[in-house]
């Protein structure tokens, strides 16, 4: 009697903490850099599609989705490899971009509900390196999500980050 009740309140406790939303931005993974690289060309070289599986290996395919210009609402064919589980397609949209400011914001309604922000600012004197940030979060606000999955993802992302600026470091034309 007693493991019905304990399983009972263990299915209540993890039914509520899918219902309980919390602040996502705490499990973003984020990571920093200065690249030896003007902002306006660091911009130009990372919004290419055909370039980011190069630089960023997380993902195994990035493609333009639709005809559009790179506008909000733009849409980016993706596969990215989720261990044990295979390969994953997610179709990302173009939230933001602002080539002044060399901002670009990618959105995701899958399960993960991924935000990719990515921004370049002049660093240095006569601005000719830039600083630039990579921010991805998982978007999906249910407690039981940012308290259990969200960390090991976070985790992940963080290694794949690393990468990625160190393999801009080397490629981007200076």
């Amino acid at each position: 009697m007693k493991r019905k009740k304990i399983v009972a309140y263990l299915v209540i406790l993890v039914a509520a903490l899918c219902y309980v939303e919390i602040d996502t931005s705490q499990f973003a993974a984020e990571k920093t850099a200065i690249i030896n690289v003007n902002k306006d060309e660091l911009f130009q070289f990372l919004i290419l599609p055909d370039t980011v599986e190069r630089w960023f290996r997380m993902v195994t395919h990035f493609r333009s989705a639709d005809m559009k210009s790179m506008i909000p609402g733009k849409r980016f064919q993706v596969v990215y490899p989720l261990p044990m589980l295979g390969n994953h397609l997610m179709l990302l949209r173009l939230v933001k971009f602002d080539p002044q400011y060399s901002q670009v914001v990618l959105e995701s309604d899958c399960f993960f509900k991924t935000r990719v922000e990515i921004t370049a600012v002049p660093f240095g004197p006569h601005d000719c390196s830039s600083n630039l940030t990579i921010k991805l979060t998982f978007r999906q606000k249910s407690a039981l999500f940012q308290w259990t999955i969200a960390p090991v993802l976070q985790y992940n992302a963080l290694q794949h980050l690393n990468h990625s600026i160190t393999l801009l470091n080397k490629m981007v034309p200076a």
